[in-house]
């Protein structure tokens, strides 16, 4: 579980990856992600192919969001950035188990939640 929230939360005791990063900087810790799962090939290159345009020039403007880069502004280590990108593009296998036990989760403004559907 990787939690990604400014304020903390309950389900931060769950968490592999707590993120509290400063408040505004969600975009700039995303980016940082990307920019590992890019860089290191962990995306679905078949997806990819068939549903989006201009891969290339995304691929280059992400280059300028490196987890050193943008770790001073969302306040998150590189290394964490690092770990919860990794996780987060390997964790088919765990979303396709939720899946299977008919488990969804859900995001609304209490933050995060799951039920049995």
């Amino acid at each position: 579980l990787i939690v990604m929230d400014p304020r903390g939360q309950a389900l931060s005791r769950f968490a592999t990856h707590m993120m509290q990063f400063k408040p505004g900087a969600d975009v700039s810790m995303l980016n940082a992600m990307m920019h590992v799962i890019v860089e290191e090939e962990l995306y679905d290159k078949a997806y990819i192919e068939k549903f989006t345009e201009n891969w290339d020039a995304e691929k280059e403007h992400l280059k300028a969001f490196s987890p050193e880069a943008m770790s001073p502004i969302c306040g998150i280590s590189p290394e964490m950035l690092r770990a919860a990108a990794r996780d987060f593009a390997t964790a088919n296998a765990i979303r396709d188990k939720l899946l299977a036990m008919d488990i969804e989760l859900l995001d609304g403004p209490e933050g995060t939640s799951w039920r049995r559907r």
